[in-house]
C-alpha cells in the first residue's frame, strides 16, 4: 500500500516565510518614490537600495521552499510499502521512521545544493551587480592609443581588505549611508545582524534577522526612511508603520542565527510527521494472525535450558543410570540374603518342633 495510507507530513516552517517582511506592503518600502521628479542619488550600499534585492531573495526562497517539499511530499506518499506478512507494531514504528529520516535528509540536501550552485556560478563567472557590490566600473586612458577604455575592477570595500575576486565571504555591515553625491560616504547607521555581501545571494545567506525580532531596531529602519532625503520622498504605507516584529516562540531557530543555517534546514521548524499503525493494520486486513510469546525465567525455560547446557538427555542418562542400576542391584541383593536368612531360620525351627 502506498505511504499516504498511514503516514503525514506537515511540514511548519520559520516565521519569515509567513512574515510581512516578504509581501508587497513591506517591499513597498524600497519603491523610494520622489515627491519631484528629481533623482535621489542614493549609495547602492545603503539599505534602502540594496535591501529590496535581500527581502525579494528571502521571498523566492521561501517559496522555492515550500513548492519543492510539497513536490517531494507528493512522490514519498505515493510510494509503497510492499511486505509478505503483515508488519508487527513494534516493527512498523521501526521501518516508517527509518525511512522518514532519510526523506528529510535527502530533500533538505536536494535543496541546499540549490542556493550553493547559484552562489557558485555568479563567483566563478564573476558577474556584475546592478548595485555594483561585486565589481566597480571605470574608465581607463590608453595613452598609445589615446583612447579611453572602459572596464570593470573587483570592489575591495569589504572589512579587512577582502576582494570579491577571491572569496565569497566579503562582508561588510549594512546600514544607511548619506546621499551619494555628498562627500562623506561612510556609515552613519548599522542595522544589526544585516550584511553587504559581493552578490545578493551573500549578502542574504551571511546576514541574521535579529533586527526583524526587535520592535526598537524595526522602529529604526522606518525612522531612518528619509535619512539625508527628508521631505523628498514620498511618506511610507501606513501598513509599514504597523509590522510586527518575527515571533521566537516555537522556533528551534535563534534570532542570531544565519539565514544559511536556517537554508540548510529548508526553513523547517517542525516537520510534522505522524504515522497510524492502524490505518496501516486495517487496511492490510491479515487473512491470518500468528503470535509467540517469549518468557524468561520460566521453569520450563530454565529445564530446558539446563538440558541443552549438559547436552541433553543423552548425557544426563549416561551420568545417572550406572549409579542407578547399581543402586537397584543393591537394594536387589539385600533383599535376596533377607529372604535367604527368613528361609533358613523357617526351616530351622521347624525341625527343632519335630
Amino acid at each position: 500500500m502506498s505511504y499516504g495510507r498511514f503516514i503525514s507530513i506537515s511540514p511548519r516552517y520559520h516565521p519569515i516565510c509567513s512574515s510581512e517582511f516578504i509581501e508587497k506592503s513591506w517591499l513597498s518600502y524600497f519603491d523610494l518614490l520622489e515627491v519631484n521628479s528629481s533623482l535621489i542619488p542614493f549609495y547602492g550600499a545603503d539599505f534602502r537600495m540594496s535591501g529590496q534585492s535581500f527581502f525579494n531573495s528571502m521571498r523566492d526562497l521561501c517559496q522555492t521552499a515550500k513548492q519543492s517539499m510539497d513536490i517531494a511530499i507528493r512522490s514519498f506518499l505515493s510510494r509503497r510499502l510492499v511486505t509478505v506478512n503483515s508488519l508487527s507494531s513494534r516493527r512498523f514504528n521501526s521501518i516508517t521512521q527509518t525511512r522518514l529520516t532519510r526523506f528529510e535528509q535527502e530533500t533538505m540536501a536536494s535543496f541546499v545544493n540549490l542556493p550553493r550552485l547559484l552562489r557558485s556560478s555568479l563567483h566563478t563567472n564573476h558577474l556584475v551587480t546592478n548595485l555594483l557590490t561585486s565589481a566597480a566600473f571605470s574608465i581607463i586612458y590608453d595613452n598609445e592609443t589615446s583612447k579611453w577604455t572602459p572596464g570593470f575592477y573587483s570592489q575591495s570595500i569589504y572589512s579587512n581588505s577582502c576582494s570579491c575576486a577571491f572569496s565569497s565571504e566579503c562582508i561588510r555591515p549594512q546600514g544607511f549611508y548619506p546621499r551619494a553625491d555628498r562627500d562623506d560616504l561612510d556609515l552613519k547607521f548599522i542595522i544589526p545582524g544585516l550584511v553587504l555581501g559581493c552578490y545578493t545571494i551573500d549578502s542574504l545567506l551571511l546576514s541574521t534577522l535579529e533586527c526583524l525580532y526587535e520592535k526598537k531596531c524595526l522602529k529604526l529602519l522606518i525612522d531612518m526612511y528619509d535619512f539625508d532625503v527628508n521631505g523628498l520622498l514620498q511618506p511610507l504605507d501606513i501598513r509599514i508603520t504597523h509590522i510586527q516584529p518575527l515571533s521566537k516562540e516555537n522556533s528551534r531557530f535563534s534570532p542570531n542565527t544565519t539565514v544559511e543555517s536556517i537554508v540548510s534546514q529548508q526553513f523547517i521548524e517542525d516537520w510534522g510527521t505522524s504515522t497510524n499503525f492502524t490505518a496501516y493494520y486495517e487496511r492490510c486486513s491479515p487473512k491470518q494472525c500468528t503470535y509467540s510469546i517469549a518468557r524468561r525465567f520460566d521453569r520450563t525455560y530454565m529445564l530446558a535450558m539446563m538440558l541443552g547446557f549438559y547436552s541433553g538427555l543423552s548425557v544426563i542418562l549416561e551420568t545417572t543410570l550406572p549409579h542407578f542400576i547399581r543402586f537397584i542391584r543393591r537394594r536387589w541383593i539385600k533383599q535376596q540374603r533377607n529372604t535367604q536368612i527368613i528361609g533358613t531360620h523357617f526351616l530351622t525351627k521347624n525341625k527343632f518342633i519335630r
